[in-house]
Parts: C-alpha cells; structure tokens; sequence
C-alpha cells in the first residue's frame, strides 16, 4: 500500500513539473482563495445567492494559474496584483499616520513629483517652504 502512494506521488510530481504550481505560495492565488472563502460564506444568505458562480469562476480561474506552464505570464499577473495591493496599502498606511501625528505634523504634496513631505507644525498661519527630499524643489504653503 505504501509503495502505491510513493508510485502516485512521484507521477503527481512529474505531472507538475514546469508548471506554475504552489496554490498557496504566491499572493494573488491566496488573495483569491481568501476571496472564494468570504464569497461562499456570503452566499449563505438568500440574496447573495449570485456570488457562487463568482467562487466558481475563481475557483477555476486560480485551478488555471496553477497548472499553467507559462510562468512568466503567472508573474506578471503576480507583479500587476502587488501593484495594486500596495498602492492600497500605503493609501490606508498614510492615513493612519497622518491621523496619529495630526497634532504635531503637517503633510503635503509635492508638486513636481506627487510626493508626500511630512513635517512638523511650526505655528498657525505662517508661511513655510518646504524642500521635497525626493526631487529637490522648492515649494511654499501656510500652515
């Protein structure tokens, strides 16, 4: 009986060989797979009867992205999804931040280069200028 599974599992590994593989190793599969578990659990509820196909599809899509052997499509994907995922990420990040110092800093905007510059009040209304880091201009605001 042991041998039959070390037969199965070898012919599972050579079936797998060159393929994407690893459902759980790379982000967006897990990003779906926490999706499909949140969709199935939503579905319960007699309105949101719709969002099984939404599971079924992602189901099928991630099974898809597992056994493909373009690989280097799969990390473009992966890499357009980490895109997204931070740029989120540091929106929410940022507004933590500008909520915990909002007593003591400022934060503005670079206008050259979109840059976030965080600095400390120096009092109400007086006029500042304000050196971007990133690209070095010069710029006024009031506080």
């Amino acid at each position: 009986m042991r041998q039959f599974f070390y037969k199965l599992a070898d012919k599972i590994r050579h079936f797998m060989m060159g393929r994407y593989g690893a459902y759980g190793e790379d982000e967006l599969n897990r990003f779906m797979m926490w999706t499909e578990l949140v969709c199935i659990l939503l579905a319960f509820f007699r309105p949101l009867r719709f969002l099984y196909f939404a599971v079924l599809a992602l189901i099928a899509y991630s099974w898809f992205r597992t056994l493909s052997r373009n690989i280097a499509a799969r990390n473009k994907e992966r890499q357009a999804f980490l895109r997204v995922r931070n740029s989120v990420k540091g929106f929410f990040r940022l507004q933590k931040d500008r909520w915990r110092d909002r007593n003591t800093h400022r934060y503005y905007r670079c206008p050259e280069c979109r840059a976030v510059v965080r600095i400390t009040k120096p009092g109400r209304g007086r006029s500042i200028t304000i050196t971007c880091p990133k690209c070095g201009k010069k710029f006024d605001k009031r506080t």
